[in-house]
């Protein structure tokens, strides 16, 4: 993400983030409203020239092409700071509850020269795909919810003993946190991948289909209140063996960001089995779960696929 490359430029050269950016703009940028998602292009154009790199290199660092095809899945709040699918970097000043944070492998941030990749920040994004592990948002040590200095400390020039791998509330660093290897589920992987590389050109390419990205998206955002109805929920687990709990079911009508990792998961295996032959499962499981004909037809006629 831009946000690690800024904070990287940012201590060696002995600079906070917020001064390293209003050399390149001459002008205040109100990092609160989120650098990753709202850097302006004269930010990005003047870094570029100023270390030698092409526009689209440095541009790729935020989510400039990925915001073009999501613009119509999410709402963003009156400050530009909030967004669906968006994970929070940064807490939140006066929220009224705890957001999900930004995500993070322990194995990716052991490298020499660790950064943040931008999928952490998305919601349906639960694993790492380098280390097959399931990515985490808190610290081990403390248990805080980890929301990382590059946008956390702008403000400082960046301390020697505190880097991007750090928890900011006791110093911990995340790379040593133990590894939590994800379930074994190909579906899930195979559902990851065609979303985040759906997100380059607004095509989502799976083994069994190819369709808008937001298409799919808005179908997973969709199964919470779906498999909210406890008898689809248990058909599910029997017909797929993909259990989709409690938790899960209380989502209710929220969004499902609001879920943890572990049930974002589940819910995108969820969403993998019942795409992978659409709609035939759906009607499998439909009749067995008890859903009224006419309802199950306008989901199918909502969600025709591909």
């Amino acid at each position: 993400m831009l946000s690690s490359w800024l904070y990287r430029l940012a201590a060696a050269n002995r600079l906070s983030m917020a001064g390293l950016t209003e050399m390149n703009v001459q002008r205040r940028l109100g990092w609160l409203r989120d650098i990753d998602r709202f850097a302006p292009v004269e930010l990005v154009e003047n870094l570029a020239a100023t270390v030698g790199k092409e526009f689209v290199e440095c541009g790729a660092g935020t989510f400039m092409e990925w915001d073009i095809y999501l613009d119509n899945l999410t709402e963003k709040s009156r400050s530009g700071g909030s967004a669906r699918w968006y994970l929070k970097a940064a807490r939140p000043v006066g929220a009224r509850v705890n957001p999900i944070p930004i995500q993070y492998c322990p194995e990716c941030l052991r490298d020499p020269d660790p950064y943040f990749r931008k999928s952490w920040r998305m919601s349906f994004v639960t694993l790492c795909p380098s280390h097959d592990a399931q990515l985490q948002s808190t610290c081990h040590s403390c248990g805080t919810p980890f929301f990382y200095a590059a946008t956390m400390h702008a403000q400082k020039v960046p301390a020697a003993d505190v880097g991007l791998r750090h928890c900011l509330q006791c110093n911990a660093d995340l790379s040593q946190s133990a590894p939590i290897r994800a379930p074994g589920s190909q579906l899930l992987r195979q559902m990851q991948a065609g979303l985040v590389d759906g997100l380059a050109d607004g095509t989502a390419t799976f083994p069994w289909m190819q369709t808008r990205t937001v298409k799919v998206l808005g179908f997973v955002e969709h199964l919470p209140r779906l498999l909210g109805q406890t008898r689809l929920g248990d058909e599910l687990q029997r017909l797929s063996s993909i259990s989709v709990d409690r938790p899960v079911k209380r989502l209710g009508g929220k969004l499902f960001d609001a879920a943890d990792a572990v049930a974002r998961a589940k819910l995108l295996q969820a969403a993998a089995w019942l795409l992978e032959d659409w709609p035939s499962r759906y009607e499998t499981l439909r009749r067995a779960g008890g859903t009224p004909p006419r309802a199950a037809k306008r989901i199918v006629d909502g969600f025709n696929f591909p």
